[in-house]
């Protein structure tokens, strides 16, 4: 980006003095942090499909930027502050996410494989059949997120908090989960066959139909929890809570149930018929 070209940019925005749309290419992003320090704006920019791949912008802030099927494939975006914006379709694989504000995001059919989304914001983001397969999401804060359909399998959830997120036929295979926080959430149908879920919090949660085969729940609490049809099958619950949980066709088979908390009747593993 030349200088006349930046000078003429920077003059629209103070002119302005508002968020501004701009359609950016990949060399014009090594000058922004300067143009909004220059004028304490939040700009909006056009940068659909576009190339951004391995670019370094930690700490931009672009709200309700249209970044659609963008390549942010490797890209560095610690800190930034993309909220409202819109991501559908693009390619996040392996980027830098840590710290990210991405509230109201909407990413549907993102690609997020092995990104780091570690202790992110992601409140009511909009992210449908996205995936984040082996993505490190420690200490991420998803409320109310919609994440229908979405998969996760073999990531680093520990410590998330996902109260009342949509989770309906997530695929959490594998996940670690541990310590998470899922009150109020919606995992009807979800797959978590062999997750971590130890002393993680689902009171109220919907697992209605979920496969929770060999997963361990030790310690875990899911007062409340509407567990009809779903699968416990091998799973381990010893010291779990299931306080006032509800059953219906459950399967315990083979569960480990030592110092399991419920006032349901036993024994469990007859649940299933």
């Amino acid at each position: 980006m030349n200088c006349s070209r930046l000078f003429f940019l920077i003059c629209v925005m103070l002119f302005y003095g508002s968020i501004n749309s701009y359609a950016f290419d990949k060399n014009d992003f090594e000058n922004i942090t300067t143009v909004q320090s220059g004028t304490g704006s939040k700009p909006s920019i056009d940068c659909r499909n576009c190339d951004l791949s391995e670019s370094n912008l930690r700490g931009i802030t672009l709200w309700y930027s249209d970044l659609r099927g963008a390549n942010l494939k490797h890209a560095n975006l610690e800190n930034a502050d993309l909220s409202y914006s819109d991501l559908r379709n693009a390619d996040l694989s392996f980027a830098n996410l840590s710290h990210a504000d991405l509230t109201r995001a909407q990413l549907n059919g993102a690609l997020l494989t092995g990104a780091n989304l570690s202790r992110a914001i992601m409140n009511r983001v909009t992210m449908k059949k996205a995936h984040l397969g082996q993505a490190n999401l420690t200490e991420s804060v998803w409320l109310d997120a919609d994440l229908e359909g979405s998969t996760f399998n073999f990531g680093g959830l520990k410590g998330a908090v996902m109260v009342g997120a949509n989770l309906h036929y997530a695929n959490l295979v594998a996940a670690n989960l541990t310590g998470a926080i899922l009150m109020d959430a919606n995992l009807n149908d979800a797959v978590l066959e062999g997750a971590k879920l130890e002393n993680a919090i689902l009171t109220r949660a919907k697992l209605i139909s979920a496969n929770l085969k060999g997963v361990s729940l030790v310690n875990a609490i899911l007062d409340g929890a509407d567990l009809d049809n779903t699968d416990f099958s091998g799973a381990d619950l010893r010291g779990a809570s299931l306080i006032g949980a509800h059953f219906n066709k459950t399967d315990f088979s083979g569960a480990q149930t030592t110092n399991l908390i419920t006032f349901s009747a036993f024994p469990l593993r007859d649940q299933k018929e």
